[in-house]
């Protein structure tokens, strides 16, 4: 078709000559201008600024492509690669981009240079191995990307550079034996990735420490479920809270956080993962976690305590409270909180979680409160944030 295309135009362009009156030149011009912005493939269907060529054995993109489309739907073909070529010309109003269902195996440098504003990439269901640093560079725009159900067992730590506005990563159902904790803690970190699913990967272990360390916007968002995780305290108190929290990943997926002991050579014992009285683990190893967590604390008598809320709400116009283990609601505006505690056998039910409650819609408060223990003293006292 584009060939055809080509030569037409140049057969006009040798008739001019001979041509005589001003409706030669503007029919000239009009095939000129059509060959130029391009045709609806014979293996596309086209409608207006969406085009869907799906299984058409397509090995590469078609090159007479209207430049102007905002959807490519090209999956359930057989592309092996995505080079800097791999795109016929300049699709900068393409929005969304459908590669699923493919054999791509190789993704170089430079591949999306010529679809700058893509929103929305699905890479899902194709033989990615590695992600390489940094491929996907050039997707500025890029918010949501599917790369589940591919073969992908590492991914270098640069590899999504550069997308500062990615929200959701989709990276289920890979090989993946480690978590990518870059993402929120490196130099290239994704500070609006709001969605990060990882189930159903070989992951064993969990950066407990790290994932402390992720703002509960992010943290809400992380999907663990269907790895073949070791039984461990430290991870039953961690989903435990999760759950406790309503984070959306163990809430809905609460039957598919299972683990293994360690013990068990063929793996074969599996527990359930978010339950109480989890093997019996002791007090101090829960509390340990907590404590790795930040969600309990420990203070002298008499010294100060500095308390952040880490809120899954970000909203300027939230304001944060505090709730005193009295049921009394701590003034928003004073620098510090003063909590006696009665040193008496009830002393531990009283030293009980401060509270933060959430308001919308009204002036923005302090996320964060200076809490001084007014008898002075050596005992330590616990207080887990309400967060």
């Amino acid at each position: 078709m584009f060939s055809s295309c080509q030569s037409f135009c140049t057969l006009l362009e040798i008739l001019k000559v001979n041509c005589r009156g001003f409706a030669c030149l503007v029919l000239l011009a009009i095939n000129i201008s059509s060959c130029a912005s391009g045709v609806c493939p014979a293996a596309c269907i086209c409608a207006s600024d969406i085009v869907s060529c799906t299984n058409k054995n397509l090995s590469m993109v078609p090159r007479t492509l209207f430049k102007f489309i905002k959807r490519l739907d090209l999956s359930y073909n057989k592309i092996s690669f995505l080079d800097p070529d791999w795109v016929p010309v300049l699709f900068d109003k393409l929005n969304t981009l459908i590669l699923s269902h493919n054999s791509v195996s190789s993704i170089s440098t430079g591949s999306f240079s010529a679809t700058p504003n893509v929103k929305y990439l699905d890479l899902s269901s194709n033989n990615l191995r590695t992600l390489s640093n940094p491929i996907f560079q050039e997707l500025k725009a890029l918010e949501i990307l599917l790369l589940y159900n591919n073969q992908i067992t590492h991914i270098d730590s640069d590899a999504f550079g550069g997308l500062h506005r990615l929200e959701k990563l989709y990276l289920s159902r890979n090989l993946l034996t480690y978590f990518p904790v870059d993402l929120y803690t490196g130099r290239t970190k994704l500070t609006e990735l709001v969605l990060l699913d990882v189930s159903y990967n070989h992951l064993q272990t969990i950066p407990v420490q790290q994932l402390s360390l992720v703002p509960a916007r992010q943290l809400c968002g992380i999907y663990l479920h269907g790895n073949p995780l070791f039984c461990d305290c430290t991870y039953n108190s961690m989903f435990n809270f999760w759950f406790h929290r309503h984070f959306s990943p163990v809430v809905d997926f609460k039957s598919d956080y299972i683990c293994f002991l360690r013990s068990d050579s063929k793996g074969s014992t599996k527990l359930a993962l978010i339950q109480d009285n989890f093997l019996n683990c002791s007090d101090s190893s829960v509390n340990g976690s907590f404590h790795v967590f930040g969600f309990l604390y420990e203070v002298q008598v008499g010294e100060r305590l500095v308390v952040h809320c880490d809120s899954k709400i970000i909203d300027s116009s939230t304001h944060f409270f505090w709730v005193s283990p009295e049921n009394r609601i701590l003034e928003p505006d004073r620098r510090l909180i003063h909590i006696h505690v009665i040193l008496s056998s009830r002393a531990e039910n009283f030293a009980a979680p401060l509270h933060k409650r959430i308001r919308q819609h009204e002036p923005a408060g302090r996320q964060s409160q200076g809490q001084s223990f007014g008898r002075p003293g050596t005992q330590r006292r616990k207080f887990s944030k309400g967060c």
